[in-house]
């Protein structure tokens, strides 16, 4: 279990999220952050093993700095269930693509 959670995501989201990761285990304290800029002076503190959550963010974090966790970092970004993924094949098709499956046959 992780020492550090760092939540990356928006000051509105981490005041619902935050409180309700930390209940899960009183070894691992939470703490959110909004952009690249702090995570990574968040990150430069020591603070035993770190993994990060990133929820509905924009910021994307640069592969050095994944690359260097201990562990899997893991990023959740909903979508509103009437904009699921279509079938595979589909999303070319819906863009205006060429139905590969057909044309390949």
């Amino acid at each position: 279990m992780p020492q550090r959670l760092l939540l990356l995501t928006g000051s509105f989201e981490a005041g619902i999220l935050a409180p309700h990761l930390a209940k899960q285990g009183d070894a691992c304290v939470v703490r959110p952050v909004d952009s690249l800029e702090k995570l990574e002076a968040a990150l430069a503190e020591q603070a035993g093993m770190t993994r990060i959550l990133a929820f509905c963010t924009s910021v994307i974090v640069p592969r050095r700095i994944l690359e260097a966790m201990p562990g899997p970092s893991y990023n959740i970004h909903p979508g509103a269930a009437r904009l699921s993924r279509p079938p595979s094949g589909e999303l070319g098709r819906l863009s205006g693509a060429a139905d590969l499956r057909r044309d390949a046959a």
